[in-house]
């Protein structure tokens, strides 16, 4: 089964919420923090993912931002298999797997503007 680049890169902005990959600073710095609750959520998403978009070319910082933003316009956008390829670090599963992304690409426009 091929899977598309877009899944792969969604996939791979994930990992920074991945208990397999995520350092125990990582883990501090989310304990206790709720991914259904919209300030918890922001502050994990600032916490986790800046760092790792600030090291993203401006090229591809926006590539990321186009992929979220298409992937959030589809009619289908059903994100279950996407989430179900990483183990997340919250303490807490995800409810609202579209809320979740929604927060991500909100996150980086506002890095971005």
């Amino acid at each position: 089964m091929k899977i598309s680049t877009t899944k792969m890169d969604l996939i791979a902005l994930l990992k920074v919420f991945d208990v397999n990959f995520a350092t125990d600073e990582d883990v501090v710095a989310v304990t206790g923090l709720n991914p259904n609750i919209p300030g918890d959520l922001a502050e994990a998403v600032t916490k986790l993912l800046k760092p790792e978009f600030d090291f993203m070319s401006s090229n591809n910082q926006e590539q990321l931002a186009s992929q979220l933003r298409f992937c959030l316009q589809d009619a289908s956008g059903n994100f279950d298999d996407l989430f179900s390829e990483t183990e997340l670090i919250f303490e807490n599963d995800i409810s609202d797997h579209v809320y979740f992304m929604k927060t991500l690409v909100e996150s980086i426009e506002r890095w971005t503007s």
